[in-house]
C-alpha cells in the first residue's frame, strides 16, 4: 500500500515531467525480479514501455497502470535546526507493485520543490543506484534502486550536467519528518492515521500492545539503532542525517553525499556542506538518537490521548532508552563478528575500542584490515 494520506496537508497528485530522448543507463536484475518485471537476454525489460515509465513520460505498461502519482509533504530538522515544511522536492511516488512503493527521483518539479528544478543528474543517480544496491548486498536495510534512465537534457548544478531519473523501491518511504509535519500542524488526527497505517502495514506486533503508539515508537527506535550499528560496522557514512531523511522502517534512504571509509578516520566527514562535522562518522549514533528524540516529541499528542502531558512525556522519555541499549548490543555483536570473537568475554569492548583508536592513529585501510583478519582466521 502506497503512502496512505492525501490532501494539501499530506500529499498532492503530481505528474512527472517528461524526459526527452531517454535511454537506459542501468537496471538491477534483482530489483526487477522483486517486482516481477521480466527481463530480456540483454537484461533490460522485455516490455519497452518500462523505459518511458521510468523516464516519467508515461504511467502505464502492458501489465501495470499507475493512476495517481503523488508527492508527499513532510517537515523536519536540518543540521539540528527546525526547517519547517519540506516534502518530496524531486521524488514522485508512482504507486506500488508487489508490496514495494515505486518512486521516481529526478522526475521534475513537485508542489514541494520550492526553488529547485526537481531534476537529478546522471552522476548522483548512478551513485544512488550503486550505493543502495551495494548496501542491500551487504545485508543492511535500505531502499532499493530498480534502474537509472538518462537523457541529454541539460541540468545546471555547479557545472552543466545531464539529467537522469533513478527509480527507487521501498516497502514505505514514510519518515520521521512525516510525524514532525503533522505534529507541527497540531493535527493529531493525521498523526493517528499515519501511526495506525504503520502499525497495520509494517508493525503488526504493536497492534495488541497495551500502548500501541508507545510500542510503535520503541519499534522504530530499535530498528534505527540496529541500522546505525550496521553502518558503523561497514564504515558507511550517510552524510545528511536530518530528521526528514530518517526512515520510519529503519531503512537507509536518501543517498546524497554518502561515502564509505577508506583510510580509517573516526571523525571522517563525507559531506562538504557539513562544516561543523555534525554528521561525521563517529557522531552518527548520537545523531540518530537525537532524531529519535525528535520523533518522541512529534508522537507526544498520540500518547496524550490517554495520558496527561506529563505522563506522556515520561513514557516516551523512558522508551527512548531502548535506543542506546539496542545500539550498544548491536554494535558490540557486529564488531565481535568482524574480529571472530564469537563468544563474548570480558575485555572485548576495550579491545575493540583500542583497535579502532590504533586504526585512527595509523589511518589504516578500514575494509582491508578486517578482511585480512578474517583471512588469517581461515589459515
Amino acid at each position: 500500500m502506497a503512502f496512505p494520506l492525501t490532501g494539501d496537508d499530506a500529499a498532492r497528485i503530481t505528474h512527472p515531467t517528461p524526459l526527452p530522448t531517454p535511454y537506459w543507463v542501468a537496471i538491477s536484475k534483482l530489483s526487477a525480479e522483486l517486482l516481477c518485471i521480466p527481463l530480456s537476454s540483454n537484461e533490460l525489460p522485455e516490455d519497452p514501455k518500462w523505459l518511458e515509465v521510468f523516464a516519467g513520460n508515461s504511467l502505464e505498461t502492458d501489465s501495470v497502470k499507475f493512476s495517481k502519482p503523488l508527492a508527499s509533504a513532510y517537515s523536519g530538522h536540518q543540521f539540528g535546526v527546525w526547517a519547517g515544511p519540506l516534502g518530496d522536492g524531486r521524488a514522485i511516488l508512482l504507486g506500488d507493485i508487489a508490496d514495494q512503493e515505486v518512486q521516481l527521483k529526478g522526475a521534475g518539479k513537485t508542489p514541494y520543490s520550492r526553488m529547485g528544478d526537481g531534476r537529478a543528474v546522471l552522476r548522483s543517480s548512478i551513485r544512488e543506484f550503486l550505493g543502495s544496491e551495494a548496501m542491500h548486498a551487504l545485508g543492511i536495510p535500505t531502499s532499493r534502486a530498480l534502474g537509472v534512465v538518462g537523457s541529454k537534457l541539460p541540468v545546471r548544478r555547479e557545472i552543466l550536467e545531464t539529467a537522469a531519473v533513478c527509480t527507487r523501491l521501498a516497502p514505505s518511504f514514510i519518515r520521521v519528518g512525516h510525524f514532525e509535519h503533522f505534529a507541527s500542524l497540531l493535527n493529531s488526527g493525521r498523526l493517528k492515521e499515519l501511526s495506525d497505517y504503520l502499525i497495520f502495514a509494517h508493525y503488526p506486533q504493536c497492534f495488541n500492545a497495551e500502548e500501541p503508539y508507545l510500542a510503535l515508537f520503541k519499534a522504530i527506535c530499535k530498528r534505527n539503532a540496529e541500522l546505525v550499528a550496521q553502518w558503523q560496522a561497514v564504515g558507511f557514512c550517510h552524510g545528511v542525517l536530518n530528521t526528514d531523511n530518517i526512515s520510519a522502517l529503519g531503512l537507509t534512504i536518501d543517498y546524497g553525499p554518502f561515502g564509505f571509509l577508506d583510510q580509517f578516520q573516526i571523525d571522517h566527514i563525507c559531506n562538504h556542506s557539513d562544516h561543523a562535522g555534525r554528521y561525521a562518522y563517529h557522531r552518527q549514533p548520537q545523531i540518530m538518537h537525537w532524531n529519535m528524540a525528535c520523533l518522541a516529541s512529534a508522537m507526544m499528542p498520540l500518547l496524550a490521548l490517554n495520558h496527561s502531558s506529563e505522563d506522556a512525556q515520561a513514557l516516551l522519555t523512558n522508551a527512548l532508552e531502548v535506543f542506546p541499549t539496542t545500539y550498544a548490543a548491536a554494535w558490540q555483536k557486529a564488531f565481535r563478528n568482524k574480529l571472530g570473537l564469537y563468544t563474548p568475554a570480558p575485555g572485548d569492548i576495550e579491545l575493540i575500542e583500542g583497535l579502532l583508536q590504533l586504526m585512527h592513529d595509523s589511518r589504516v585501510d578500514y575494509t582491508n584490515l578486517f578482511r585480512g583478519a578474517r583471512e588469517n582466521q581461515k589459515r
